[in-house]
């Protein structure tokens, strides 16, 4: 079975989304760079916390890295599971431990990431679906014979 490839920037819908009883963000958009097993992911979400980015590089090999993410490190292990991405992230927020699961699928369509999500924090466990869509390239040449007309006067 050949592995999807999940280049691309794709912004999160969140309409087709499901946070659990946790608050969505505002907004969310992932850049990923994916030349296997090295898989760069760049993540800019708004919500309460204010506008943040995110870069991670994983290895698609279940091999542990440690990534600083707002100040804090977080171990990251990533691998394949059958035509998806599995991702484990743990990390400790004042002596209590909190552990992300997520597995990355790409729709036959090629147009949709959707993400299987446990969170694991103090107060329970939450389950998420996360639904990403692909944002089509520019085409600046289509955009470069643009004609804004003559100037005014």
């Amino acid at each position: 079975m050949e592995r999807p490839d999940f280049s691309g920037l794709w912004r999160l819908d969140l309409a087709a989304s499901r946070f659990g009883f946790l608050q969505p963000p505002r907004s969310r958009e992932d850049r990923i760079e994916h030349r296997d097993p090295l898989w760069r992911l760049v993540t800019r979400q708004v919500d309460t916390n204010g506008d943040q980015t995110v870069e991670r590089v994983l290895t698609l090999d279940g091999t542990e890295i440690c990534i600083p993410v707002l100040g804090t490190p977080r171990r990251y292990r990533a691998d394949w599971i059958a035509d998806g991405v599995w991702i484990e992230c743990r990390w400790t927020i004042s002596g209590s431990e909190r552990v992300l699961r997520e597995l990355w699928r790409l729709a036959d369509s090629g147009d949709t990431v959707r993400i299987e999500r446990r969170y694991e924090q103090t107060g329970g466990a939450v389950r998420q679906q996360l639904s990403l869509r692909r944002v089509p390239p520019v085409d600046w040449t289509r955009l470069s014979s643009c004609s804004l007309g003559p100037p005014p006067g």
